[in-house]
């Protein structure tokens, strides 16, 4: 990829939709990824309103954590439901 298609793709760039937005990585990401995710909260936070939180769910990874909003009980349902109130 050339810089034009970065900055095209990257979800920094996405406009802010005006809804709170949860932000997740699993603790079991590599520790680049986990960094990645919370320099991506920081970034948005610091740009848009609607970033409410950061989540890290230990013991998953980028597959495994969609359990947690898969089930209702889940952490990441938990936290949608959550951000339902914020409005």
């Amino acid at each position: 990829m050339d810089e034009d298609a970065v900055v095209r793709n990257s979800p920094i760039a996405l406009p802010a939709s005006g809804k709170p937005l949860l932000i997740a990585y699993g603790g079991s990401e590599l520790a680049e990824l986990q960094r990645q995710s919370v320099s991506y909260f920081q970034t948005l936070q610091s740009q848009r309103p609607d970033v409410h939180a950061l989540e890290r769910l230990d013991g998953h990874h980028h597959f495994s954590i969609l359990e947690e909003l898969a089930s209702p009980t889940g952490a990441l349902a938990l936290a949608a439901a959550r951000l339902t109130a914020v409005r």
